[in-house]
């Protein structure tokens, strides 16, 4: 059985290992341009690219729901998002340090990715 996921992009949702964002920098007329490759590593170590984004929002919305149709096509349940449309959190979160802070928070992605 096959998976549509975007764009024409198909796959069998068994021998999928994990859906990855990719930040890629180009160089388009002669200045630095980033990129969000949203792929899908296979049982075989290949990775089939499904579409690329110049927001890495899009890019992550676009996983996600590759994520949620492969999930499903398996059986399995997608996370059920909360009033805000965020995925709902779990209680005993392993992420949590030990004063109950998320360990995330201190985590500037926008200097990372313009590191």
């Amino acid at each position: 059985m096959l998976v549509k996921l975007s764009g024409g992009v198909a796959v069998d949702p068994s021998i999928v290992k994990y859906i990855q964002v990719r930040r890629e920098q180009r160089a388009v007329d002669g200045a630095p341009v980033v990129a969000f490759t949203v792929a899908v590593k296979l049982d075989d170590d290949s990775f089939v690219s499904i579409r690329t984004f110049d927001d890495l929002e899009e890019a992550t919305h676009l996983s996600d729901r590759c994520a949620d149709k492969i999930n499903k096509a398996l059986g399995e349940e997608p996370p059920e998002d909360d009033e805000d449309g965020e995925e709902a959190a779990d209680d005993d979160a392993a992420d949590d340090d030990e004063d109950g802070d998320d360990a995330d928070d201190d985590f500037d992605l926008d200097a990372f990715l313009n590191s």
